[in-house]
């Protein structure tokens, strides 16, 4: 599992790319990790642990998490 530190919202992310002056932005896609390997994993079980939320919670929290691949175009200054 790979470091969550720092993440947003996908429309946060999207955002943040038109605020920059990125033009035409597309989501072009989206991958989620399966949630087995978010449940299992040692940061994750420990974080869970001190918030106290029960597995079930975990996992849908996990199913929430996802990459997004995104295409967009800056114009010409």
């Amino acid at each position: 599992v790979g470091c969550l530190a720092g993440a947003v919202t996908k429309n946060e992310y999207l955002g943040a790319i038109e605020a920059a002056g990125f033009r035409g932005t597309q989501l072009v896609g989206e991958t989620s990790a399966p949630a087995e390997l978010w449940a299992n994993d040692p940061s994750t079980k420990e974080v869970a642990k001190k918030l106290n939320l029960p597995r079930e919670k975990s996992k849908e929290l996990a199913r929430s998490i996802t990459s997004i691949k995104v295409s967009a175009y800056k114009p010409a200054a």
